[in-house]
């Protein structure tokens, strides 16, 4: 009778048991997606930062086209990245825009205080006047403009505004007749114009990005026609808190060669990003150099498949030596490009790769993060009649 007891019981048990298993929650599906898109309306995604790094949310910067009546507006979005459903991508809120902008420069960036974030963002506008907006959020109360300034711009083509210790760096080229130089403008904490100084040969020279080295000098990444060993190169230039160059090296071979992103990780090494036709095979590859400091190569190395490839993009995965690089690829002669990723070791080599995307639709990488989970992709999608909306991903690390 004991025994009989015994068996209902367990039975009683594997059926509560299996309830349970019942009412669980499905496991979160990856990669999920995000479309930013409106009816009218050419969305690109410019730039993309954390924002309230607890809770895992993230904010994407857009430029907008409202094509009926050509007016330019910058938005924002705050994404709360953090749910554990089928699609754990939701838009939380839009909390800013500002018209008659016509280029956007560089990412957001975000400080975290006690209760607030503040950020910058910086834009072009068609009358060659500079826009530097300093503002504050606040939960999801909005925005608070802290500083706003615009400063006339003369022959110059921005490419980039970036932070650094002491300041920020705008980087790009300045104009002389058909000629480029990379041209470089400091800033100071308070937006002041400190210095702009001007490098470059005869050919067309501009910079692509900046970065703080760990010596307390400047980095700042271009392509050159000036010099090198052919066509289009990588340059490299160090820069003191003067502006003053310190050395300057090029990297690249007899065919095209171009930077997109620098970035300092794991003490003072620096990776560049971009693609090459120097060494890809048979096409361009996706490139990526490993500097020390100094700006001397530790290695270089290129990924890529039998079509056209490039790196936009780079990020380092949290209290790793590991590397994400994202960019395109084309899907085949004169078809549209794919997502292209790869993630790499500190000696370059190479852990995995993906590659997905619309088969109908051209889709452009802009900015990368990763936490020890997770990366956030954020996306351009642009179809065959030039049409452009934002795509934000959310995908496991690993194959």
């Amino acid at each position: 009778m004991n025994y009989q007891k015994t068996i209902l019981c367990i039975l009683f048990l594997l059926a509560i048991g299996s309830c349970k298993k019942d009412e669980k929650v499905a496991e979160a599906q990856y990669p999920a997606y995000l479309e930013i898109k409106k009816e009218g309306v050419d969305i690109s995604i410019t730039g993309m930062g954390r924002y309230a790094t607890q809770n895992k949310e993230l904010v994407i910067q857009t430029a907008e086209v409202f094509s009926q009546f050509q007016q330019r507006e910058t938005n924002h979005y705050v994404l709360d990245v953090s749910e554990k459903s089928t699609r754990p991508i939701s838009e939380k809120i839009r909390f800013y825009n500002s018209s008659g902008l016509d280029k956007h420069l560089g990412s957001l960036k975000f400080e975290e205080s006690k209760s607030t974030m503040a950020g910058f963002a910086a834009n072009y506008t068609s009358s060659n006047l500079l826009n530097i907006y300093l503002f504050r959020l606040t939960g999801n109360s909005g925005i608070s403009f802290l500083r706003t300034t615009n400063q006339s711009l003369t022959n110059i083509e921005p490419i980039k505004f970036v932070d650094v210790n002491d300041g920020y760096l705008l980087v790009g080229a300045k104009i002389n007749g058909s000629d480029r130089n990379v041209v470089v403008i400091k800033y100071s904490l308070s937006f002041n114009k400190i210095w702009e100084k001007e490098y470059g040969g005869a050919g067309n020279d501009m910079a692509m990005d900046a970065v703080d080295l760990c010596d307390t000098n400047y980095g700042i990444l271009a392509y050159t026609y000036s010099k090198g060993a052919g066509d289009r190169d990588i340059w490299f230039l160090k820069l003191d808190r003067n502006g003053y160059v310190l050395s300057d090296t090029t990297f690249g071979g007899a065919g095209y060669d171009e930077p997109q992103r620098i970035i300092q990780q794991n003490g003072c090494d620096l990776y560049i990003a971009g693609h090459s036709a120097s060494f890809g095979a048979p096409e361009h590859d996706g490139y990526i150099i490993k500097l020390d400091y100094k700006g001397n190569k530790v290695w270089e190395k290129t990924f890529g498949t039998p079509m056209h490839d490039g790196f936009n993009a780079i990020t380092n995965i949290p209290n790793t030596k590991t590397f994400i690089a994202a960019g395109r690829s084309m899907q085949g002669i004169g078809q549209p490009e794919d997502i292209f990723l790869v993630s790499f070791d500190e000696d370059g080599r190479e852990l995995w790769r993906k590659k997905y995307g619309d088969p109908n639709l051209t889709e452009l990488p802009q900015e990368i993060i990763a936490d020890n989970e997770f990366y956030y992709l954020a996306c351009n999608r642009i179809d065959i009649a030039g049409k452009s909306h934002g795509l934000f991903i959310k995908d496991k690390l690993g194959k």
